[in-house]
């Protein structure tokens, strides 16, 4: 919490400068974007987090009785499927805002959300070749 405060303070002293600069005359705000490209972007953003977030709430919901029908695994080895499972969403989430700082934040949640699709379809084809019901 002391940390957090002092971050609070910085963040408040640095806030204030800009706030006292002359400001910029511009027909798209102090970003310089059209508002129509910003709507567009805020709404496939809101998109990629709601469809993230979905698919996540419903993994961590039915993995371990996905793992123990599909798979005939012991309810002990399905949690310890799913606490990887949640240990690697939060690995990603620790490591996601100093990757997104050096890349670039969009690409970031990009990469986070499509980026299991290879994988995804790899394991279908495996069910399906396996023929696993």
């Amino acid at each position: 919490m002391v940390l957090l405060g002092k971050v609070g303070l910085w963040a408040k002293s640095h806030r204030a400068a800009p706030a006292n600069a002359p400001k910029l005359a511009s027909d798209h705000g102090a970003h310089g974007l059209q508002s129509n490209k910003v709507r567009w972007t805020i709404a496939i953003l809101v998109v990629l987090v709601f469809s993230k977030y979905i698919y996540l709430a419903s993994l961590t919901s039915y993995y371990t009785f996905y793992l123990i029908t599909t798979f005939h695994v012991s309810v002990q080895s399905a949690q310890v499927y799913l606490f990887v499972f949640l240990g690697a969403v939060a690995l990603g989430t620790i490591l996601g805002g100093p990757i997104g700082d050096r890349v670039e934040r969009k690409y970031v949640i990009w990469c986070s959300i499509l980026g299991v699709v290879p994988f995804t379809l790899v394991l279908r084809t495996c069910y399906r070749i396996l023929d696993l019901r």
